[in-house]
Order: structure tokens, then sequence, then C-alpha cells
């Protein structure tokens, strides 16, 4: 029996067993949805389509919300171009949900991120009176309004 051959073997077993209990388990991975609020990969049927805003002293926005992909553009001047500047699609697309009861009304918020993105941006469907028209309005959390229509936008 080869004496030299079982140390060397028995001591690689003994090293490897030791760095494998010492060393650290593979990190956990961070959770890609917000603490307490379900997610899917699916926009609210309501909120679909593309909407407009104009936000005071800066911009105008526009939101194209799909099935499974929301995208977002913006302009300088009324006149301009649209750039897009942000699109979420397929498994990057995390839309939550949860209802926010006011006193006697319960909002029906949602929202738009990726994965790690912390919630700051929900949204919720209302309707508004334009012209004598009762139209949908997506209002954000800043109390931006977005509209269907271009004309709609001041």
């Amino acid at each position: 029996m080869n004496w030299n051959r079982f140390k060397l073997g028995g001591g690689l077993a003994l090293l490897l067993g030791m760095v494998l209990a010492v060393a650290p388990v593979a990190p956990a991975k961070a959770a890609k949805t917000l603490p307490g609020i379900a997610y899917t990969h699916t926009t609210p049927v309501k909120a679909r389509g593309t909407w407009y805003t104009h936000i005071k002293h800066a911009n105008y926005l526009k939101t194209v919300v799909k099935k499974h992909t929301v995208t977002w553009s913006y302009k300088a001047k009324r006149s301009a171009s649209w750039k897009r500047w942000r699109r979420l699609s397929g498994k990057h697309l995390y839309v939550y949900r949860f209802n926010l009861t006011e006193g006697p009304t319960t909002l029906h918020m949602f929202g738009f991120y990726a994965a790690h993105e912390k919630g700051n941006a929900f949204h919720f469907m209302v309707t508004r009176k334009v012209k004598g028209k009762t139209i949908p309005v997506m209002v954000d959390a800043n109390g931006s309004e977005n509209y269907h229509a271009w004309k709609n936008v001041k």
C-alpha cells in the first residue's frame, strides 16, 4: 500500500472540506418585487394605449402602454419630434397593482417598473369632463394628468 498517495489524497480532501465549510454560500438573489405587493408582467387593459401629458416648465411626455411593453418618450416643444428615453418589455417589465382606500373611495393603483426599482410612480384611472365629454384620464403619483388625445394636452 502506498501511504504517500493516501496522505496526499486525504490531505487534499481535508483541505477541500475545510474550504467548503468556511466558504460563504452563494448570495441569495435580491428580491425583484416591492415588499408586500404582488406583480405581473401584463399591463391593465384600461391603461393601454398612447397617453400624453405636459409638465409645466418642462417637457411634453408620451407613454405608450401595450400588453407587455411600456415606452416613454419626451420632447421639449410641442412641434419637436419625440425622443424615446425608456422602454420596459417582457420579463423586464414589472407591473405592480394595489388598492388605496381614501375615505369612501378606493383607487386602483398600478405602476410600471424594472427589476430592483423602488416604487414611487404609481398611476390610477379617473374620468374628467373636457368640453362637455367625459373622458378617461390616467393620473400619476405627482398629479400629472395623461390624456389619450394630444388635443387635450395644454
